[in-house]
């Protein structure tokens, strides 16, 4: 039996996730997905951490426990591997 395409709802938790995959991107902990390669760039890491602290801020009152919860954790993970990425430079 053939599968048609999966279908991808547009939620708070892609977004989140979508965000942070670009903050593994570019504190070279993914390959680039151009390149191939692993590559460094604290500034766009920096960049989209902050764009996830900024849904944190303007989505507070108005995220389900789950997606909190996600938002909190990716955060602060991603916060703590930013900071050990930057401080072996």
């Amino acid at each position: 039996m053939k599968e048609g395409p999966i279908r991808l709802e547009p939620s708070l938790e892609a977004l989140i996730m979508q965000l942070a995959t670009q903050v593994l991107v570019e504190l070279g902990q993914v390959p680039n997905p151009v390149s191939g390669k692993p590559t460094v760039h604290p500034e766009r890491a920096a960049y989209a951490l902050g764009l996830l602290e900024v849904l944190q801020e303007k989505t507070q009152d108005h995220r389900t426990s789950r997606e909190d919860e996600l938002l909190r954790s990716v955060l602060s993970r991603l916060s703590a591997l930013s900071d050990s990425v930057t401080a072996s430079d």
